[in-house]
């Protein structure tokens, strides 16, 4: 078996640094724990001395020492003596709960969350960790103290209890509103019947930029043409909701990113206790790259959300760019380079006046390199390539971006060199986020229901912010139905009969240039109604 050198080398050094923590906590007295934390900051990713190499290792050998630490904790004790304690300390498991679920709950329900949400926030602020307090035990000779009974009953019934909480149903798993049963859905009884039409066509996937001075570089539109509209908003197709950024940044932050989604699925996958929910009840089949339609998938936030333009004449406004890029396929691939394309020009197409003044702070074990003659940025790893994977993504940052004057929105190109590991071949991948540019005194923000979780036929009110005057047109689209809401910033919706997911789309329009922002909220109904096509009843009949 081969065995890399960067790999002893970097276990030389963590295993150099705790026994150095150690030998200082045991100097001092104390617990080792907080100062192997500590370690755990200055090696890890973004640390003073990152140990990529090493990183799979010590996760794995990580797993295991938990479950090594509570076995011999477990030999500390008998079973009559362990479930006599765990009777007798009942009551302050239950003192337990209530004290250290409660604050979760409460600001749960302050933040007007759903009862998953709740229950989920209630669980981060009760369970606590087995193994520390365990290694702490151990570590300060407490474990014959008299009190450590106790303290242990109480922590297995914290892991305990979240194994027999409920199981959220599928209910509170959002759904695109293209994919569910059409309903009606009558606007205000004050208002005219709204006009019901089916929701946008699905286009093809647009393909990435057409070369230009660079090698992926957007070309400009024909001369007298319209610039490019937007790309569909999350929500309007299946490639758009589950492979592309939004249309505008703005809608970036309104949906869980990428990266998040495979944090919670890894967290899930590996039997965390930490909110004790099951959320699957089924064993999902092994998921592939062409699941996603990319090797790696984007998410795309900007500083200010949404960006302004800047003004005709004077001051140029600035804007920062953060591109997160994530891998939701469980196998990882190896990069050596990702060149980001920012358009520059005065047009409505293009992003930025020039690249003066950019700065663009690169990842930790990488470098960066603007180039304004090929519009681009071209990220590369230190060392030969570096690793994108489930629970291992990418940050990438450009600030003080001078946007242009023109309303529009830009394409901005991503082109990704990449391999599978064993591999010599490298193959490109490019993908195309468009991000809008609005007025100094556009904005919509906060869409929320005036209630997340309904009974079945209930009527929904949903709210938002907006400004008047700026000429922008507004729409409200669930299931099958696209409502135009333009002058209006509350809408009552009848007779929601099934969990349904709401989008808000704001457009505004300038000369050849259109930008897009769209906002999204979800309602839970109680006992929703089911479609069933095929149903098929086997047994005896009676």
């Amino acid at each position: 078996m081969k065995v890399s050198v960067a790999l002893l080398l970097e276990l030389g050094v963590i295993l150099a640094a705790l026994s150095l923590f150690g030998a200082l906590a045991r100097r001092f007295a104390l617990s080792p724990i907080p100062l192997y934390l500590l370690a755990g900051l200055a090696l890890g990713e973004g640390g003073i001395a990152p140990v990529p190499a090493a990183g799979p290792f010590v996760e794995t050998g990580a797993g295991i020492g938990v479950v090594l630490l509570l076995l011999v904790l477990g030999l500390e004790f008998t079973v009559p003596e362990f479930t006599i304690s765990l009777r007798r300390h009942l009551p302050s498991a239950v003192v337990d709960l209530v004290l250290n679920a409660a604050p979760g709950a409460v600001a749960g329900w302050l933040l007007g969350l759903d009862a998953g949400a709740i229950l989920a926030l209630a669980g981060v602020t009760y369970i606590s960790s087995s193994g520390i307090i365990a290694r702490l035990l151990g570590d300060l000779r407490r474990l014959g103290n008299r009190e450590s009974p106790a303290v242990l009953s109480v922590l297995v019934l914290e892991d305990f209890l979240p194994i027999a909480s409920v199981d959220v149903p599928s209910q509170f798993t959002p759904t695109p509103w293209h994919e569910w049963p059409s309903a009606s859905a009558p606007g205000p009884s004050s208002l005219p019947p709204p006009p019901t039409r089916s929701p946008p066509s699905c286009p093809t996937r647009p393909p990435p930029p057409a070369p230009g001075s660079g090698p992926n570089r957007p070309a400009p539109p024909a001369p007298g043409a319209p610039s490019p509209s937007p790309s569909p908003t999350p929500g309007t197709c299946p490639w758009a909701t589950r492979r592309s950024a939004p249309a505008s940044s703005s809608s970036a932050k309104q949906r869980m990113p990428p990266e998040l989604t495979a944090d919670i699925r890894s967290t899930i996958s590996k039997g965390s206790m930490l909110m004790g929910i099951v959320t699957q009840t089924t064993p999902a089949p092994p998921e592939t790259a062409s699941d996603f339609g990319s090797q790696v998938q984007y998410s795309l936030t900007t500083v200010p959300d949404p960006l302004t333009v800047s003004p005709a004449e004077g001051t140029v406004e600035l804007g920062d760019l953060v591109i997160v890029a994530s891998r939701i396929a469980v196998d990882p691939i190896e990069t050596n380079e990702i060149a980001v394309y920012l358009p520059v020009g005065s047009e409505a197409w293009q992003l930025v006046l020039d690249y003066t003044g950019m700065q663009v702070p690169a990842p930790s074990g990488w470098t960066a390199t603007p180039g304004e003659a090929n519009e681009r940025i071209l990220f590369k790893p230190d060392s030969e390539h570096a690793t994108i994977g489930p629970e291992r993504g990418l940050t990438l940052q450009l600030n003080k971006l001078r946007i242009n004057r023109q309303i529009g929105t830009a394409p901005i190109g991503i082109e990704l060199s990449w391999r599978k590991p064993g591999n010599s071949a490298w193959k490109t991948e490019n993908q195309t986020l468009d991000i809008g540019k609005f007025p100094a005194d556009f904005y919509l923000r906060n869409l929320k229901p005036d209630r997340a979780y309904i009974d079945n036929g209930d009527t929904v009110t949903l709210t938002w912010e907006r400004p008047e005057g700026t000429g922008a047109t507004y729409h409200l689209l669930y299931e099958n139905t696209e409502i135009e809401v333009t002058g209006y910033s509350t809408f009552p919706v009848q007779d929601i009969r099934r969990n349904t997911m709401f989008y808000l789309r704001g457009r505004i329009q300038q000369g050849t240039g259109t930008a897009e922002r769209t906002l999204s909220t979800y309602v839970t109904v109680n006992k929703p109604d089911m479609e069933v096509s095929d149903l098929g009843v086997h047994g005896k009949q009676t």
